[in-house]
């Protein structure tokens, strides 16, 4: 494993290194030298152009034409792929002399990318079938699997081609007899001969440069690399290195090393300058390359002693207008995985730089698709005329979820501190060593591949999963999550950049975008390199029926964290039902809630329920539920500390099943700073509903009820009225808008039945109540039930 792509996780900011911005503006990419003159592609694959000395000519323009393209030995053709627009494609031969395009077959579902033998033959694939082409001969050799980039030996003899494992065959074109040369312990893709066709080079997906030996039948490590190339020869191969430190692509170099990888040496050395894609000239002595973000082609020759001398600028092209052709094909999107999109710049807050925060941009959409978190609300302002987020915050802000606190900080690209998925990543590691174990701490299963390939892929996200993904969309390394399969080796994605098919990245536009697999064009942006893979594994919770869990985010349970209240006020602790509730300290401001959770369930059909809800441990006395049911509010005052691993029972209440109705606990109590436990609540049909008032009075009969005091508001006095399905202690007490205890109005034993007394607010100790609020509580056996009263003068 290439330990640069170990730590290849963010996008780098404009104030550093901007590889976003040069992706976005775009650059010209692999030159290789013809006889007529260079040839470039842009970045974006939209086009190929041909330099001759300081002139620049389009010479192919289509998506995904400058992917990939091979050079005939002659340097006078040049092999390319044309896909239409409606996503048909052809191989094609531009002979550079007169630019003239010959195309090899009709338009096509999927063909592959042309490569030569030195006899002038041309092969190219089409489906799962190999075809060669001399002249008016045409031959047809299956391979039983589809690859895009199948190159034939320069002797013919032989063709290489990639599996759906991305293990890289053999085959012998006289007898069809085959052979698998890689070691089935990574993946690999885009096999390149050498001169001779002696020996095979091919990368893995995560840039590791390898050659196999046919007269040895050996397979070789070289070195860790991109882009290489062999050169004129066949006894060298030219490749590149990137440094990055932390969240910064540092440099860039050449390297050369001979085909047997027992000489490597450094070509270039150079802390500014971004020398990439390396190729040899008409001789071994002269190497083309281009500089990052300088848009620059440049020539420069190589001493017997391995040093780059005389480098020379032999094309800048500032003034070239590079755009990715923008390719829609419009397809069903039933068999994608619906994940919630955020993108990382545009739905985390206002205040933070998010152009380092893919990793956890990535992991937040993960566990929305699972439903491991609430939704927790913030506005955003971009793009205008902004909008809603409801999953962002976590990226950047502290909450808690199973025990685990995430206030861990570092430091965004703009130095604003930030915590949440962002802190926990980067204050004490990288994406690479922290993602994995951030799943985990969500109750995801996360298996972390260092080696993976396209039918692991394919396996993950046929089976329903998402697939988290450290790909090499961007210079640095890119974290997106796959979430279905457009086409063979096309792969939908949830980018939290965006999409960098279209204009302007990032951009707003970045759920199911189509990316092409390494090695593989179908017009598409490529992935150009797969560094790790983790794998999602999780139930979607389902919708709550009758028993409403507090872990069925949206889904029946309701947590507040908006307005006053933020995830960071809610704890939790890891026990309860179903191993898991939230708790939080009562605050004075009763009878105000500023967090507070609801339950509401699916039910079959309306009626009588017994409402009961868990409390595994507590120690509020004053728990406020409030049940909404039957077009009506009850609130009942229980006691939790009671209570321990267990149900306790709220009461008994009418139910319309056709109406979203619920139970409502918050943070409000007349006795403040003490714990307050949220847990499942479950609702038991008991009967039928009543429909007429005549017989409402047996049905409330079967619990303790504190009815509301009439008239309300009142002045000077009002009605109590309660209810006590057995003979029970009574005590009633008067408390202010603060919790302060007033008077205790009645303490002492009442028979079963309804009573009813009148309140006066002129002989409260000797004292006249002044208008306001106030609450009265009846404490029966272990009910506990109060009513909001208002004197209004």
């Amino acid at each position: 494993m290439n330990k640069n792509i170990l730590i290849l996780l963010t996008v780098i900011s404009t104030s550093l290194f901007g590889q976003y911005q040069e992706e976005n503006n775009g650059y010209l990419k692999n030159p290789v030298k013809s006889n007529a003159g260079i040839i470039a592609a842009n970045n974006f694959g939209s086009s190929i152009y041909l330099i001759d000395k300081d002139k620049i000519e389009e010479i192919a323009k289509s998506p995904g034409v400058g992917m990939y393209y091979t050079l005939a030995g002659s340097k006078r053709k040049l092999g390319v792929k044309i896909i239409t627009d409606d996503g048909l494609q052809i191989p094609a031969i531009i002979n550079l002399e007169d630019r003239a395009e010959y195309r090899l077959s009709k338009p096509v579902k999927q063909c592959g990318q042309i490569s030569f033998a030195d006899d002038g033959t041309a092969a190219f694939t089409i489906g799962t079938k190999l075809i060669t082409i001399n002249g008016e001969v045409e031959t047809e050799h299956e391979l039983n699997v589809y690859s895009n980039i199948a190159p034939i030996s320069p002797n013919g003899k032989f063709a290489a081609y990639n599996d759906l494992s991305d293990q890289i065959w053999l085959l012998e074109l006289e007898n069809n007899s085959r052979a698998k040369i890689s070691n089935d312990k990574r993946g690999y893709f885009n096999p390149k001969w050498n001169r001779d066709g002696g020996l095979l080079m091919f990368s893995s997906l995560s840039d590791e440069i390898y050659v196999y030996s046919l007269q040895d039948q050996t397979l070789t490590f070289i070195d860790e690399g991109s882009e290489p190339e062999w050169s004129n020869d066949g006894s060298s191969i030219i490749y590149y290195k990137k440094e990055i430190e932390g969240q910064r692509l540092i440099n860039s170099d050449l390297f050369i090393a001979s085909s047997n990888g027992k000489s490597i040496y450094r070509l270039t050395n150079t802390k500014n300058i971004f020398e990439m894609d390396p190729s040899f000239g008409k001789t071994d002595n002269e190497i083309i390359y281009h500089t990052y973000g300088a848009r620059e082609i440049v020539q420069s020759k190589i001493t017997e002693t391995k040093k780059v001398i005389e480098p020379k600028v032999i094309y800048k092209g500032d003034k070239l207008e590079i755009k990715p052709i923008v390719y829609r094909i419009s397809s069903s999107t039933e068999s994608l995985l619906n994940i919630p999109y955020v993108n990382q710049v545009y739905d985390t807050p206002d205040w933070h730089n998010g152009h380092w925060s893919c990793a956890p941009t990535a992991a937040i959409m993960v566990i929305a698709y699972f439903n491991a978190l609430p939704r927790w609300e913030t506005w955003c302002s971009y793009p205008s005329p902004g909008h809603k987020s409801y999953y962002g915050r976590y990226v950047v802000e502290r909450y808690r979820y199973y025990q685990n606190d995430y206030r861990s900080t570092a430091g965004d690209p703009g130095g604003y501190p930030t915590q949440g998925g962002y802190g926990f990543m980067w204050s004490s590691g990288s994406p690479h060593t922290k993602m994995r174990s951030y799943y985990d701490k969500h109750r995801i299963g996360a298996v972390q591949d260092e080696n993976p390939t396209y039918s692991e892929m394919l396996n993950e996200i046929n089976a329903g999963y998402p697939y988290t993904m450290c790909v090499m969309l961007t210079t640095a390394g890119h974290l997106i999550i796959a979430n279905g399969l457009f086409m063979d080796h096309t792969i939908s994605f949830n980018d939290p950049y965006g999409n960098k098919n279209t204009p302007g990245y990032p951009s707003y536009d970045g759920k199911n975008v189509r990316y092409d697999w390494p090695g593989y064009n179908n017009g598409y942006q490529n992935l150009t390199g797969v560094a790790w893979c983790i794998t999602n594994h999780r139930t979607v919770a389902e919708q709550a029926d009758t028993l409403v869990d507090d872990l069925q985010f949206e889904k029946g349970f309701y947590l507040h964290n908006s307005g006053l209240a933020s995830m960071d006020m809610w704890l939790d602790y890891n026990g309860g039902y179903n191993d898991h509730f939230w708790y939080k300290k009562t605050t004075s401001n009763y009878p105000v809630d500023t967090c507070f959770a609801a339950w509401t369930p699916s039910l079959d059909k309306s009626g009588l329920y017994r409402v009961s809800a868990y409390v595994a441990f507590s120690n509020a006395e004053a728990a406020l539920y409030k049940i909404y049911h039957n077009g009506m509010v009850d609130t009942v005052t229980i006691n939790q500390s009671l209570f321990n691993d267990e149900w306790l029972t709220i009461g008994e209440y009418e139910f319309d099943a056709e109406t979203n109705e619920y139970v409502q606990l918050g943070d409000a109590s007349i006795i403040p700073n003490q714990e307050i436990v949220f847990d499942a609540v479950k609702f038991e049909y008991i009967d039928s509903a009543a429909t007429s008032v005549d017989v409402v009075e047996p049905l409330i009969s079967k619990e303790y009820q504190l009815y509301q005091n009439y008239p309300n508001p009142f002045n000077p006095s009002t009605n109590i009225k309660f209810y006590l399905p057995k003979k029970t202690n009574v005590k009633i007490n008067l408390y202010d808008a603060l919790g302060n205890l007033l008077t205790n109005i009645f303490t002492g034993e009442k028979s079963a039945g309804t009573h009813s007394f009148n309140f006066s607010s002129k002989n409260i100790n000797n004292n006249e109540l002044s208008s306001g609020v106030y609450f009265l509580q009846m404490n029966a056996g272990t009910v506990s039930k109060s009513i909001k009263m208002v004197l209004l003068k």
